[in-house]
């Protein structure tokens, strides 16, 4: 009698914990089902509005698309209100063009989208131009007044910084302090370098033949205003050019000399600059020069490599001036020109241009 008694209470508790499982499951379902419910209306009138470009400059063409994958924009009709007035109505209209204004303006764009059943859905955007631009430089050697930018060599950094201009109506600018900045990397976000007024950076740059793709995203911290701007920078291989120095007058960067060139005069020291190439100074321990003239090596001046000194005992002597700098911790790093240079001749003109404001012919 005691065990089958014991055994009737263990039945009645397994049943009583069955059924009480199935009754909490069921309730649970039933409650997931009905917030479905509750929700699914709110889905069904979402309509989404993009611009394109995503972040317009002002005074500039925008156009603002919507889609919906519940609402049929093409059989609804559509109108379209830019702050409050209608600018555009009827079927499928799905998308229509606006021109932003200026700094500091703001284009409130609606939607009422009206389905033949007569169920009305609306959206909205706002539009804020803004400025953003992207201003770079390689840290590689160019020489004094140099009107062009540095450029990347195979190896060199970059130094890049963003320029943002987001203005509010009352005239007031957004401080950088209050942008958040997001770098990205050949499409890759750089989570290092991103983050809170953090507008400028130093990246590696591209490799031999190579490009990088440097984009920035700005937004102020109150998410009202974003812009973006992308550049992509080339890799440029280390290329020379030669110049006159002259006691009085220092060396004369306004005139290159071309590959084949006359000098009037006899004695003459030439100043190489290598183009391109890490470093801060052409007299740098990192780099290497080899000079050769009539293709035998000459030891250059020991305090400035970069320089030479050619004396010509004969007037119509010529020589055969060769170069080749290296870099000595980045091998990549490399340039190799000759020059072949007539004495006591008419001077010639430089006949080609130095990368002062100008690019000459023989630069890759």
């Amino acid at each position: 009698m005691y065990s089958k008694a014991h055994n009737t209470r263990k039945r009645v508790a397994f049943l009583f914990f069955l059924f009480f499982t199935i009754a909490v499951f069921v309730h649970s379902a039933s409650t997931s089902v009905a917030h479905a419910q509750i929700q699914l209306p709110g889905l069904l009138e979402t309509i989404q509005l993009t611009t394109s470009p995503s972040y317009p400059a002002p005074e500039t063409p925008v156009r603002i698309s919507a889609r919906s994958f519940f609402t049929d924009l093409d059989r609804s009709v559509n109108t379209w209100f830019v702050n409050g007035v209608a600018v555009s109505q009827g079927p499928g209209i799905t998308s229509f063009e606006a021109t932003a204004g200026p700094l500091g303006s703001t284009l409130v764009v609606e939607i009422k989208a009206e389905s033949p059943s007569g169920a009305v859905t609306t959206a909205r955007t706002t539009v804020r131009p803004t400025v953003t631009s992207l201003a770079w430089e390689a840290d590689t050697y160019v020489p004094p007044f140099y009107k062009g930018r540095a450029l990347p060599s195979s190896g060199a950094n970059i130094r890049a910084a963003a320029v943002v201009s987001f203005m509010r109506a009352d005239g007031s600018t957004i401080k950088e302090n209050d942008i958040v900045y997001t770098w990205k990397i050949n499409g890759r976000v750089a989570g290092s370098i991103s983050g809170r007024g953090k507008s400028s950076v130093v990246i590696p740059g591209p490799l031999l033949f190579g490009e990088t793709l440097v984009t920035v995203i700005a937004e102020s911290t109150d998410y009202t205003y974003r812009g973006s701007a992308t550049v992509i920078i080339p890799s440029r291989e280390p290329y020379l050019v030669l110049y006159q120095e002259r006691p009085a007058g220092g060396i004369a960067y306004h005139a290159a000399l071309p590959q084949t060139s006359s000098v009037g005069d006899t004695e003459l020291t030439f100043a190489a600059i290598p183009y391109y190439i890490s470093t801060s100074k052409v007299k740098s321990s990192f780099l290497s020069y080899r000079w050769l003239i009539n293709n035998a090596p000459v030891a250059a001046d020991p305090s400035d490599p970069s320089r030479i000194t050619l004396y010509s005992e004969l007037p119509e002597d010529g020589a055969l001036v060769s170069l080749s700098v290296e870099h000595m911790l980045n091998f990549l790093q490399t340039a190799n020109r000759s020059w072949a240079i007539q004495f006591g001749g008419n001077a010639s003109s430089p006949g080609i241009s130095d990368p002062f404001g100008r690019v000459e012919t023989t630069t890759p």
